[in-house]
């Protein structure tokens, strides 16, 4: 029987490569795995799931209470006459043609991701929200979070969508609703809250400077 040597010598040489990739593949994943958990534990934590979604009709009930139809921004050169001046017309010879200090809207637009922001110029803007807290610098609890974002005033808004029933002014947002603002995303949220923890806590979960549109503040409800 005639033996074909380079047809084995190929045989043993595949079976080699075979288990070396496989070698390989086996040790690479072993070292990738704490990074592929870390990546999905990440993921998992930044994503609201399907059970903790609120209705759609109370995060736009939240969303009329929390927002308004002006947003003044603290950029470079905020209310000086140079930025007062200015056509924002594009000019390339011009620092501020593509920069604004102020925004504004016929309907509630933004929620502000400030307290009360005043610009040099003397204009001044203070959040709704703001209104919940009895001053800048103290705290209330839970309790009174829900309750006073509850009473705030609706007002319409421009962003959200349409429903087969519009929200009306008379419609308060559930408790449950509410209190996704209170320390979502957060271990363990707080006993009580001042005015700068709520700030951060939008800023973190919208991702968002100075103001917040209803796209951005939906996230929190129903994730992104």
């Amino acid at each position: 029987m005639k033996v074909h040597f380079p047809l084995i010598y190929a045989f043993f040489i595949y079976l080699h490569d075979y288990f070396l990739l496989t070698a390989c593949l086996k040790h690479n994943f072993q070292l990738l795995k704490p990074v592929i958990h870390s990546h999905f534990t990440s993921l998992k934590s930044q994503t609201v799931s399907t059970h903790d979604r609120v209705d759609i009709r109370d995060s736009i009930m939240i969303f009329g209470r929390l927002a308004d139809k002006e947003l003044l921004l603290d950029v470079e050169g905020a209310g000086t006459p140079e930025m007062a001046n200015c056509c924002h017309g594009g000019c390339d010879n011009c620092n501020y043609s593509r920069i604004f200090d102020s925004l504004s809207a016929g309907r509630a637009k933004w929620v502000a991701l400030y307290t009360t922001r005043t610009l040099i110029d003397g204009r001044s803007h203070e959040s709704p929200w703001a209104k919940i807290f009895p001053s800048e610098e103290e705290a209330i609890s839970k309790e009174e979070f829900v309750r006073r974002i509850q009473s705030l005033p609706y007002k319409p808004q421009m962003g959200p969508p349409s429903l087969p029933q519009e929200v009306s002014a008379e419609e308060i947002p559930s408790k449950e609703a509410v209190e996704r603002l209170w320390g979502c995303g957060l271990e363990k949220p707080p006993d009580e809250m001042t005015p700068s923890q709520l700030m951060e806590t939008l800023k973190r979960l919208t991702g968002e400077p100075h103001g917040a549109l209803w796209s951005d503040f939906v996230k929190i409800f129903h994730g992104p």
